[in-house]
């Protein structure tokens, strides 16, 4: 209550602490304005030379504080917090939070350019090699090495694959996912398939996270829409609809959704499968996620597809 000034040094880092705690769960109910506040109270507790002294508090307030920044539009702190956070952390992996943040206001922003090259280079540092230029070429090989190692693993097999724990390989999925969103949003489709074949590759390698089932409906799409191999793509599409409910997280359940419908169009009963779109899961699960881009997806399609009455649902979902 008497604030930072009448607090001594011991005094001040457990107040600091209890700032962080507040500030967490605050940031589990979605109120990153509170949030940001018990957070931003919290580092006024910090000491000179804190990151000397308190390393670890000091990095996870100001990580956490940044990601509120983010969230509440307060660019002008967030641009000091992150310096802070790259100028004072010890090692490369202790940047990472801080770089996810970056790449993400860049993308928000509109600068999706140095977004990619961020995420790229970061990929690189990690040991996950991309090419500054994605050439069919490669793109072709990338993905036929993806169709040769699917090839020798049964459906079983993959859904007793075990969770992802390396921290590393999961920024790594977190990477390439916004590298996904990226190339998305600048035009790059002929690339999207590598990205997910990618993030395939890792999850056959480290095990499932929660962005594999994206991962594998994104390739279920480029089976059945691209290469015309419908079974093959719907292998994929109920795959990833397990794993999906296998999955203790939904932030991925409208992209996982809306892409395996474009797939089960092609094979199960055009007039049933539309309802995965709007009524049934797709919206609705895209909204209580906050992923708008999907939910929107979902309601276009379905508004379209219902208004050609199944006459050319299929057409719709190629072209999109």
């Amino acid at each position: 209550m008497g604030g930072p000034e009448f607090a001594d040094g011991d005094q001040a880092v457990e107040v600091a602490k209890l700032n962080l705690d507040a500030g967490k769960k605050a940031m589990n109910m979605s109120d990153f304005f509170s949030a940001y506040s018990f957070l931003e109270y919290g580092i006024s507790y910090l000491r000179k030379g804190h990151w000397d002294t308190n390393y670890d508090l000091s990095l996870e307030l100001f990580t956490l504080s940044a990601s509120c920044a983010l969230m509440n539009a307060e660019h002008k702190n967030l641009k000091f917090l992150l310096e802070q956070i790259m100028h004072n952390a010890d090692c490369a992996n202790d940047k990472l939070r801080a770089i996810m943040i970056s790449i993400t206001f860049k993308m928000w922003s509109g600068q999706i350019a140095e977004a990619i090259k961020m995420t790229t280079s970061t990929l690189n540092d990690l040991g996950e090699g991309i090419p500054n230029l994605i050439t069919p070429s490669i793109v072709e090989e990338n993905l036929k090495a993806t169709k040769e190692k699917l090839a020798r693993i049964s459906d079983d097999t993959l859904l007793t694959y075990l969770i992802m724990i390396d921290p590393l390989k999961i920024v790594a999925m977190r990477l390439f996912g916004k590298l996904f969103a990226s190339f998305s949003f600048a035009g790059h489709k002929t690339s999207l398939p590598f990205i997910a074949s990618k993030m395939i590759q890792i999850s056959l390698e480290s095990g499932w996270s929660s962005l594999s089932p994206a991962a594998f409906a994104h390739w279920s799409n480029y089976l059945a829409l691209v290469e015309n191999k419908f079974e093959d793509g719907y292998r994929y599409a109920k795959l990833a609809l397990s794993l999906r409910r296998a999955s203790t997280s939904c932030i991925y359940d409208g992209a996982v959704i809306f892409c395996t419908t474009n797939t089960k169009i092609f094979v199960e009963p055009i007039q049933s499968t539309i309802e995965f779109y709007l009524e049934l899961e797709g919206h609705k699960a895209a909204m209580r996620s906050g992923a708008t881009r999907y939910a929107t997806l979902c309601a276009m399609i379905y508004d379209m597809s219902s208004f050609w009455a199944g006459k050319n649902v299929k057409a719709v979902c190629c072209a999109w």
